[in-house]
């Protein structure tokens, strides 16, 4: 009876892509797994910071696993530790330290299946009972480069958003080299896709960097799915330090002008919460021009709602809430 119930809610569940990478794309995830089975996570794969950049650079051919892992940390089994063991970062012990475990289990898979990294991941979504599927958005590897408003042009992703952050200043226009090509994984779950869900994240560096690999643009704007931004509830220094909604909006627009809704924070930030940010050189993100704008552009629709966790909040972190993120998507696919 179980696998009859398992096995007819695929069927007649809608099938959901979420674009992008880092915490963002996480906290979407652990949202939609609580709507469908038929979820599919499209990571970037130019990450070249942390855990994550020490092992691309002693492991050739290796994929960037940092974005991969945190994905399957939020599809692994709700009632395990699973997530728990995958995220977990190692401290204060030689050689280990800063390492996530998740990570380390992804480049011992890759060894194990002959450096075969689509069947390394196929062989830890089944040991971490992924519900859903985590893809890259390229089986190739190319390094992100930027031109910042100095003129210049910087290589790397954490060297770009460091010297923009550094220097305060801002990216103008981005590319990867080599020119990568969209994994075919990826080009078919776009395809037969119902919705999908671009960010929240970083707008530059999680979001527009999977933009920017070769077919990706071509095959959502070709999908007949219904295609939603969410946008961030901060700005972030070395990105998009004094943009408003709008202006991330118009970034995205850039590539995908058939973009169908946006979906906005309309709770305020507490005072001391935001003292918090601006410290560290952020802001809330300033919706209030976002309806004017968009009604210029026509068609895009504009949801707002409440989207804060209250529990993050206490903590002192600006963070998409599960619950509140799954209530709205229940309605949009419920119209």
């Amino acid at each position: 009876v179980d696998e009859l119930y398992v096995e007819l809610r695929r069927r007649t569940s809608p099938k959901i892509v979420a674009i992008g990478g880092g915490t963002g794309l996480s906290s979407l995830l652990k949202a939609l797994k609580r709507l469908t089975p038929n979820l599919t996570a499209i990571t970037t794969v130019t990450d070249d910071g942390g855990s994550t950049g020490k092992l691309i650079k002693e492991v050739e051919k290796l994929l960037p696993v940092g974005d991969i892992r945190n994905c399957m940390a939020a599809l692994a089994d709700k009632d395990s530790r699973l997530g728990e063991l995958l995220n977990y970062r190692f401290k204060g012990i030689s050689g280990l330290e800063g390492h996530a475990l998740g990570n380390l289990i992804l480049v011992a898979l890759y060894f194990l299946n002959d450096a075969n990294f689509p069947k390394a991941l196929k062989d830890a979504m089944k040991i971490f009972k992924v519900r859903g599927k985590v893809i890259p958005s390229s089986y190739q590897r190319g390094t992100l480069l930027a031109e910042l408003s100095d003129g210049n042009v910087y290589k790397g992703e954490s060297t770009i958003t460091k010297v923009a952050k550094e220097k305060d200043l801002r990216i103008k226009r981005m590319w990867i080299e080599p020119p990568i090509e969209i994994s075919q994984e990826a080009l078919e779950a776009i395809k037969s896709a119902d919705y999908i869900v671009i960010g929240p994240g970083s707008l530059y560096t999680s979001i527009i960097s999977n933009l920017l690999v070769k077919g990706m643009v071509e095959a959502i704007r070709f999908s007949k799915a219904k295609k939603i931004y969410v946008l961030n509830l901060v700005t972030q220094p070395g990105e998009t330090k004094g943009m408003s909604a709008y202006e991330h909006v118009r970034e995205i627009l850039k590539y995908l002008p058939d973009l169908d809704v946006v979906i906005a924070n309309s709770e305020p930030l507490p005072e001391e919460l935001l003292r918090l940010y601006r410290e560290e050189g952020a802001e809330a993100l300033d919706v209030s021009d976002l309806e004017r704008e968009l009604e210029k552009e026509g068609g895009v629709k504009l949801l707002k709602a409440d989207l804060l966790d209250d529990e993050m909040k206490l903590k002192g972190l600006a963070r998409h809430s599960e619950e509140k993120l799954a209530e709205l998507f229940q309605e949009i696919i419920g119209n």
